[in-house]
């Protein structure tokens, strides 16, 4: 089976923090595209996925 990765918008959000951890649970890799990293800092599962800091309003 190949190998997913997930990407998750809104990962410092209640509904994208507890999918998030939800899909890692699960042994899938994520990946989560935030505005500013720093707000996942105090996740328990901040260390365990990639992290894209960007806007997508902006190009």
């Amino acid at each position: 089976m190949t190998p997913r990765k997930v990407l998750v918008t809104g990962a410092s959000g209640y509904i994208g923090g507890r999918l998030t951890s939800a899909l890692i649970e699960d042994g899938i890799d994520v990946r989560v595209f935030l505005r500013d990293a720093m707000k996942i800092q105090g996740q328990k599962w901040a260390q365990r996925v990639e992290v894209v800091e960007g806007n997508a309003l902006k190009m």
